[in-house]
């Protein structure tokens, strides 16, 4: 087992999920295996999981993990301390309660895509070839909650990204899913998914969403910091990203830009 699972360093949140069968052991252990160290990620993916089944089990959910003290945000940490992990994770169930409790609890009837009933010949090149498994990568960076308080939070970002990772997921793309990064990272991990080269060159698309604040032709971190949309599209042009040349690159970046 990882030993950077979210579970190893806190049983009792494992407990709960299997004491309130919400997952098998080894279902749950599955679920989070392609996951990462990220703890924020692995907490985005249970959300996510429990959110997709029956609608009265993510209400569910949230009851039992605000009266076991799971997600209660702690005010009284000290400001010199550094490094609290239980206290973090806290912390970061709040900000998925907020989020939760102020999106509207009916999103509509589930969306699903439809096959095409017909596959339009390619002969005169002008259809991209669709045929890969997965498709590709479907990068999402949903960026909530920000430093300071300029930015406000990102109300009803959570549904909008998981709706996204639904369609994508019925498109047949791998879904890459990341919540709050700074400009930093989401540089990092977009330069990531270029050094996925292996991968990249079997895929036939690539789709790159990101929710945030921006303004003009920037695009907000968490941290305040932006990151350009023409960084953002350059990472994957012809010369640093060979592997996706003559590839359909799809980019849909909602975020405010301006004032006005």
């Amino acid at each position: 087992m990882d030993e950077q699972l979210i579970l190893n360093e806190f049983p009792e949140f494992q407990e709960l999920l299997i004491k309130n069968n919400f997952f098998e052991e080894q279902d749950l252990l599955d679920l989070l295996a392609n996951c990462g160290p990220d703890k924020e990620n692995q907490l985005t993916v249970i959300i996510a999981n429990i959110e997709l089944r029956d609608p009265t089990e993510i209400e569910r959910f949230a009851q039992i993990m605000q009266s076991s003290g799971l997600a209660i945000e702690d005010t009284n940490r000290p400001s010199d301390e550094t490094d609290s992990s239980l206290t973090n994770l806290k912390n970061q169930w709040m900000i998925r309660f907020k989020d939760l409790l102020s999106t509207p609890k009916t999103l509509g009837d589930n969306f699903t895509v439809k096959n095409a009933t017909k596959i339009k010949s390619n002969k005169y090149g002008d259809v991209y070839s669709m045929t890969s498994r997965p498709r590709g990568f479907c990068v999402i960076i949903d960026n909530q909650l920000f430093a300071g308080t300029t930015l406000p939070f990102r109300t009803g970002s959570r549904a909008d990204a998981y709706r996204l990772s639904d369609v994508f997921s019925q498109l047949h793309f791998d879904i890459k899913y990341f919540v709050n990064k700074t400009s930093h990272e989401m540089k990092n991990l977009l330069q990531n998914v270029i050094a996925m080269s292996e991968q990249l060159v079997e895929h036939d698309a690539l789709a790159v969403v990101i929710l945030s604040h921006g303004i003009k032709d920037e695009i907000y971190g968490t941290d305040g910091k932006t990151i350009a949309v023409d960084t953002i599209l350059e990472f994957f042009n012809n010369q640093n990203c060979p592997a996706l040349i003559n590839k359909p690159k799809m980019f849909f970046l909602s975020a405010c830009r301006g004032c006005e």
